[in-house]
């Protein structure tokens, strides 16, 4: 019965690692959008 827990620890790992790489990845994204987004707005009032 110890294989179990041990399976069971071992994809929570595994699945833990993912989820946060897939985090990660969706912040970086998040980051590059609102930079972009910020110098729009930048280059908008510059033209004004």
């Amino acid at each position: 019965m110890e294989w179990i827990f041990w399976t069971a620890l071992a994809v929570s790992l595994i699945f833990h690692s993912e989820v946060s790489d897939l985090i990660n990845a969706l912040a970086e994204w998040a980051r590059e959008r609102a930079g972009a987004a910020r110098r729009e707005h930048q280059n908008g009032r510059e033209e004004n």
